[in-house]
C-alpha cells in the first residue's frame, strides 16, 4: 500500500520534470525565434 502512494507519488514528481522541460524547450524556441 505504501510502496503504492511512493510509485504514484514518483509518476507525478516525473510528470512535473517532464512538463518543465517541455516549458524550458518552448521558451528556448520562443526566445530563438526573436
Amino acid at each position: 500500500m505504501i510502496k503504492d502512494k511512493l510509485k504514484s507519488l514518483d509518476m507525478n514528481y516525473f510528470i512535473e520534470i517532464v512538463s518543465l522541460v517541455e516549458h524550458m524547450k518552448w521558451l528556448n524556441d520562443k526566445l530563438q525565434t526573436l
